[in-house]
């Protein structure tokens, strides 16, 4: 396993213990992506590829597709593995269906 799921297993499994790890991991990683995020959402708006009301959701809808991907892996993979690039694009197809410029 990778160092990111690792690090995913324990934030999930133990974070209430380690609140600081917790508000570390937020404060570095999750808000540098959001913040990336919201860059490329208001380029792609301002070029009016997107729709105008893009900005008005939470941007974690993007990203937990992601997330759960991630968490799917760490525990039911034996079970029944996550199709990695299938999910991915429909992840994208799903989400510019929903914000771009018809």
């Amino acid at each position: 396993k990778s160092e990111a799921l690792v690090l995913l297993k324990v934030l999930v499994a133990e974070g209430a213990q380690f609140p600081q790890l917790l508000a570390h991991y937020h404060d570095t990683a999750l808000k540098a992506a959001m913040t990336m995020l919201n860059s490329v959402l208001k380029q792609g708006l301002a070029r009016g590829e997107l729709r105008p009301d893009v900005m008005d959701y939470d941007m974690k809808l993007v990203i937990s597709p992601i997330m759960l991907a991630a968490i799917w892996h760490l525990t039911f993979q034996e079970l029944e593995p996550i199709a990695l690039e299938c999910y991915i694009e429909g992840h994208v197809t799903f989400i510019c269906d929903g914000i771009l410029t018809r």
